[in-house]
């Protein structure tokens, strides 16, 4: 298997405007109105407001995933503040399994066994399958220079799902193939999401999506100045 390595931005979006920044920048209107002293978000920072950065780095006896999200603190009426938080998960080819808050330094370590590589998924009938469920394929595109099947949801929803990792166990079926934080789930990788216009949904962007170029091994590095704690 070689190394893959993922970096995403995913959010979710009311009526296909991004809900939590939209949120923001009406409390901020409000506030204005009311002639309320206020402390906004710096227009710079704005357009990280509900975003959530995931970076990964999968091979076949290790991985690790990054985790940076931002969200507009509001317990002081109109006094806004960004706040921001960040989590790595490395799980080492010895089997330990690292989780670490990167604010706090606070880690825990457990003994999971060494992650083994996936075999070949058999992804059998796959338009029988989502016709059932009521999912529709729509064909063939690509998303960050990879390629990939193009399904669509009950809903509405678009998933640009990767086509070219099922020697290495990735399915190239969207049918729940993000789970309800938008990122990928049962097997599969959503390069892209798209959710209707009219829904709320999840948005899903590849920024970086390569495959078979090695790793930065500071990826794997558990942070210096991490507090690991053994866990049961």
């Amino acid at each position: 298997m070689p190394t893959l390595h993922l970096e995403q931005t995913i959010f979710m979006t009311s009526s296909g405007q991004p809900q939590e920044e939209m949120a923001y920048r009406k409390m901020l209107a409000d506030c204005q109105a009311a002639g309320e002293p206020i402390t906004p978000v710096p227009p710079s920072e704005i357009g990280r407001i509900g975003r959530k950065k995931v970076a990964q780095t999968v091979e076949a006896h290790r991985w690790s995933r990054r985790v940076d999200a931002w969200k507009v603190d509001v317990s002081r009426p109109c006094q806004f503040v960004l706040k921001q938080t960040s989590e790595q998960e490395i799980t080492t080819s010895e089997g330990k399994s690292y989780k670490v808050d990167l604010a706090t330094g606070q880690g825990d370590v457990q003994d999971v066994g060494s992650p083994q590589p996936n075999g070949p998924v058999d992804d059998g009938d796959l338009d029988a399958v989502a016709a059932g469920a009521g999912w529709k394929r729509e064909g063939k595109s690509q998303a960050a220079g990879q390629a990939c099947d193009v399904w669509v949801a009950p809903a509405g929803d678009r998933y640009c799902v990767w086509s070219g990792g099922t020697q290495w166990g990735y399915s190239r079926s969207g049918i729940n193939a993000l789970d309800g934080d938008g990122e990928s789930s049962g097997g599969a990788i959503v390069l892209q999401a798209t959710p209707p216009a009219a829904n709320f949904g999840w948005n899903v962007q590849t920024d970086t999506f390569t495959v078979g170029k090695a790793a930065d091994e500071s990826t794997f590095a558990i942070p210096a100045n991490a507090k690991i704690t053994a866990s049961n």
